[in-house]
């Protein structure tokens, strides 16, 4: 009887022997795991303060384009206000005033108002754009409007 206790506790023993190196080996890998984790943790937060920054750059590029955009659009409007005032003080107005006239004698023929040299400087300017936008409709071939 002693000796099958004997045998029971080397059993005893060696099982406890190898669930110690399994239990050794297990918490072995559990810091292997726990260093990958917290390598993971610590490149998420990295990428989270990244994608963070990205975000502000982004509503920023945003917010200039659509000021850009904004921009674009006053300065067309501006544009074409500039263009229809010029034609209505070079054009409509003068023949307005010129039909209402109460002297139906025919005078001389005014100049052309693309090419007066007594105007203003900037209705000069807008003659010279003029002529060539005309003259490059003439060299495409495209009839002069």
């Amino acid at each position: 009887r002693l000796g099958r206790q004997n045998d029971t506790l080397k059993a005893a023993l060696t099982l406890t022997a190898e669930m110690e190196a399994i239990g050794g080996n297990t918490l072995t890998e559990l810091g292997r795991q726990r260093e990958r984790i917290e390598g993971t943790i610590g490149k998420t937060r990295d990428t989270s303060d990244e994608m963070t920054r990205v975000r502000k750059l982004l509503n920023i590029l945003g917010r200039r384009a659509v000021m850009n955009k904004i921009l674009i659009v006053g300065i067309i409007l501006i544009l074409i206000l500039v263009i229809f005032l010029v034609v209505y003080f070079k054009w409509v107005k003068p023949n307005l005033s010129s039909s209402s006239s109460s002297d139906p004698a025919p005078g001389p023929t005014p100049p052309s108002p693309v090419t007066n040299s007594t105007q203003a400087p900037e209705f000069r300017a807008l003659g010279v754009v003029l002529r060539q936008v005309v003259g490059g409709a003439r060299l495409r071939g495209l009839p002069p409007q």
